[in-house]
This record gives structure tokens, sequence and C-alpha cells, in this order.
């Protein structure tokens, strides 16, 4: 117990876990000891808070963020206590508009254009849409609202190709 008061007061200390850059600012995913935040962080040294993950829920943790090469979108993940199914959104940073929500094991988020976005989604229980056992990640690309899957395809599982 003597060890506790000695370190308890650095939990509280804010701590960057990722940061993604693009041409419009730095976009910083932080911990600190009550929750998680993304911000943006432009060249005139602005700093835009634009999630907290109190907004979101009890016990809710931000697992990975991805921004746009043009800074104008930024994609986030969260779960609850921890588990690995989250839910990613993708949003609008001027507006914080959500243009687009996925749910399940997503990772890998990156921009083809404006509009549509590639990324990866890991199959953990469930076979992937070639009809391959778990574990298995398939890379896809979505475009309003809709997904293709173009790569790994009959890829046996336990190969990652993220």
């Amino acid at each position: 117990m003597k060890l506790k008061p000695r370190i308890e007061r650095y939990y509280a200390i804010a701590y960057v876990l990722l940061v993604r850059t693009s041409k419009n600012g730095h976009f910083v995913l932080l911990r600190d000891d009550e929750n998680f935040k993304i911000s943006v962080t432009t060249s005139d040294g602005c700093v835009n808070e634009l999630i907290n993950s109190k907004g979101l829920g009890k016990d809710v943790v931000l697992q990975w963020l991805y921004a746009s090469d043009e800074g104008d979108r930024f994609a986030f993940s969260y779960s609850f206590a921890g588990s690995d199914e989250g839910i990613s959104k993708v949003v609008e940073t001027r507006s914080r508009e959500v243009l687009d929500e996925l749910r399940g094991r997503i990772g890998d988020i990156t921009w083809f254009d404006k509009d549509k976005y590639f990324y990866g989604r890991f199959y953990a229980r469930e076979k992937t849409p070639d009809g391959v056992a778990p574990p298995a990640v398939r890379i896809f690309l979505r475009e309003n609202g809709k997904d293709e899957m173009v790569f790994g395809g009959g890829i046996p599982r336990s190969h990652f190709n993220s």
C-alpha cells in the first residue's frame, strides 16, 4: 500500500498513444486518468478536441485513429471495457458529422479518394466471405455504405494481410 500513494498521481498525466499527420494538422489520440481523447493540432498551433470518450459512454476505450491525407476526414474505433469488437466511425473533421460506421474488428483504414476507403476486417469467430475459417483478414473497398472484398480471397487462415 505504500507504493500506491507515491505513483497514483502519475496516472492523471495525459500521454500520447498515437499521432497521424495530414496536410491540415496532426491528429492525436491521447489518454489521461479518466478518458481517451482525439484532437487535431493545426499548423498555427490551435488544438481542437474532436472526440472525448466520456461522450461515447461508460468504460469506452478508443482503439485507433486514421486521418485522410488532406485531414478533412478521420476515422476512429472504440469499444466498451476493452472488448476486441469495436465500433468504427468515419467523421468529417470540420463539422464532426459521422459519415460512416462499421462494427466488428476493423482496422488499417486508407482513403482512396474523398468518398472511398480501404479497410481490413479481422474474422475471429466467423468464416470470411470467401469461406475461409477463422482467424483470417480480408481487405475491403467501401463506397456509399457498400463493401467489396478486394484482397485476401482464398488466402488460408492465420495468414494476415493488413
